[in-house]
């Protein structure tokens, strides 16, 4: 997270960051997928693995990026 703060607070375009950070929640929630396919594993949860950690990560950024920054 301190990449991306550095990365914005220089002019970068935080709209990369998501692109970058969207890529990664699809190669996990991939990964996930994959392995619910194996017997024996809950099939219902197929494909809301995903969902649910880009819900946290969301929750996350917003935590983080709407924090006023503490006094040093």
């Amino acid at each position: 997270m301190r990449r991306a703060r550095r990365w914005c607070n220089c002019g970068g375009d935080p709209q990369q960051l998501r692109l970058g950070s969207q890529r990664i929640l699809s190669r996990v929630d991939t990964l996930v997928d994959q392995r619910l396919d194996a017997p024996g594993v809950a099939p219902a949860l197929k494909g809301k693995m995903g969902v649910a950690l880009a819900r946290c990560c969301y929750h996350r950024y917003l935590e983080i990026f709407t924090a006023r920054p503490s006094p040093r």
